[in-house]
């Protein structure tokens, strides 16, 4: 009997304490989870690892993440993508979604929503 593989998450955010809060609740929950800290090194691991879902912040120091949605579609990749934001910006918001996003969560967000929401797009129901 074949196992079945681990949903793999990649969270793009540039605050350690986050990056650290996702990964501990989801991997206790059975996911492989990857972490970047900004957007150039998150592309360099989406590129590697190819994970399901992208939980990634907007704004960050290095590389927001509108430049790097446009990096990851300009390389023709099309991960499921789980915006997390406290940035309200219209324009902004309507050019991230032409570039293709699965949801759009605003922080404060849950944990428990965030989770629920990945579930969704994996199609993990529990």
């Amino acid at each position: 009997m074949e196992a079945q593989r681990k949903p793999k998450l990649l969270v793009v955010d540039d605050e350690a304490e986050i990056l650290e809060m996702i990964r501990n609740h989801f991997t206790l929950r059975g996911y492989e989870v990857l972490t970047a800290p900004d957007g150039g090194e998150g592309i360099e691991t989406l590129e590697r690892e190819n994970p399901d879902i992208v939980l990634l912040d907007l704004k960050m120091k290095k590389m927001d993440g509108d430049k790097f949605l446009r990096g990851v579609r300009a390389k023709n990749l099309h991960p499921k993508v789980i915006v997390v934001t406290g940035y309200q910006d219209e324009k902004l918001q309507a050019e991230i979604e032409r570039l293709g996003v699965d949801a759009f969560l605003e922080k404060p967000v849950s944990i428990l929503e965030l989770q629920k929401k990945v579930q969704e797009l994996v199609g993990v129901v529990k």
